[in-house]
């Protein structure tokens, strides 16, 4: 997989460099393209929440309880 240049090294803040895969199959006609690196984990919480009805303050509340 290597080989066939299905991983990508991408690197994020002050973390080492890692690999994800990326790519396969590979398309001539509709090739895929690597944009930004994956998420950290948590980068999304707030705004799924937001999306699923939960106010700032009830978002808020869920982080003071280490729910989130």
């Amino acid at each position: 997989l290597r080989a066939r240049g299905a991983f990508k090294t991408v690197k994020r803040g002050p973390s080492p460099p890692f690999d994800v895969f990326f790519g396969l199959p590979k398309l001539s006609e509709t090739p895929a393209s690597f944009r930004r690196p994956p998420p950290g984990l948590g980068e999304h919480t707030d705004e799924v929440l937001k999306e699923l009805g939960y106010s700032a303050s009830q978002i808020l509340r869920l982080r003071e309880r280490l729910v989130v």
